[in-house]
């Protein structure tokens, strides 16, 4: 499992649904307009992290802290 700081509850499920669950672009599609903005920025978090990992950033952090602003 992907392991993002900072999501909520909500957030995490979404994450691990996302990361486990969806085995094709269409299945994520369907979670991104089911669940809005949430599953969009789990989705972004996903990828920023993925970055991260493998460029040696802190893009997710960077991200999750201007998505924080707006709660």
């Amino acid at each position: 499992m992907i392991e993002i700081q900072g999501l909520t509850r909500r957030q995490r499920i979404l994450a691990d649904t996302l990361w486990n669950k969806c085995l094709t672009q269409n299945e994520v599609d369907y979670v991104l307009n089911t669940f809005g903005v949430d599953a969009r920025i789990v989705y972004e978090m996903i990828i920023a992290h993925t970055m991260d990992q493998y460029m040696n950033t802190d893009e997710a952090q960077i991200i999750l802290e201007r998505f924080m602003k707006y709660d």
